[in-house]
């Protein structure tokens, strides 16, 4: 019995300094995934809209943060508003070809949007056109609270969600868009890559 008892010690020391050194490898290797792996929020951007290029239907806050859809006489609304306000585009002010950067957009309150990254010159055929159904654009879109990405008309269901704040990563040089949103102090990624 002693035997026994002896060998069961000597096997949960060599065990116990197995698991110490898996820990301590298991550590190493987070550590090193957060150094190699960007957190989007170390690449903040204040992004303001372009007055100039705008749907006609949308109006801008004077400081430029705010977008809000013009609101029409009920009786020309109908099933209007919903295909207006798809194609209801508005660009950015900035631009970017190179580095990563994110910025976020408050949605709150509105179960309809459309937030998207399109190519630069994505606007050469008009402001009517509708956000990720081709190869220069990536969108992320609620109807009625239902979550799509879309691109090239390549459309993935994210989920069902009250989104409040979301999230808009871009990594130009590894041509990466990737969307996020919390959701009940989760956040729910959505990635696109070309």
């Amino acid at each position: 019995m002693n035997q026994f008892y002896s060998n069961v010690e000597k096997r949960m020391k060599v065990d116990g300094m197995r698991m110490n050194a898996l820990e301590n490898s298991v550590t190493k290797i987070l550590q090193q995934n957060e150094k190699l792996l960007p957190q989007p929020w170390e690449f903040p951007e204040a992004i303001t809209f372009d007055l100039d290029n705008k749907h006609k239907d949308l109006i801008i806050s004077e400081d430029k943060y705010q977008v809000s859809l013009r609101s029409i006489p009920k009786k020309l609304l109908k099933d209007s508003k919903r295909t207006r306000a798809k194609s209801a585009n508005i660009l950015a002010s900035q631009c970017f070809s190179t580095g990563r950067h994110y910025w976020e957009v408050d949605v709150a309150g509105s179960l309809n949007w459309s937030v998207g990254v399109v190519e630069k010159d994505w606007l050469k055929n008009g402001m009517g056109r509708l956000l990720g159904r081709d190869k220069r654009s990536w969108v992320l879109e609620s109807d009625e609270g239902n979550l799509t990405v879309l691109h090239h008309n390549d459309i993935s269901t994210v989920s069902e969600a009250s989104v409040q704040r979301l999230g808009v990563f871009v990594d130009c040089d590894k041509g990466r868009v990737k969307f996020s949103h919390r959701e009940a102090d989760t956040c729910v990624p959505c990635e696109v890559q070309e």
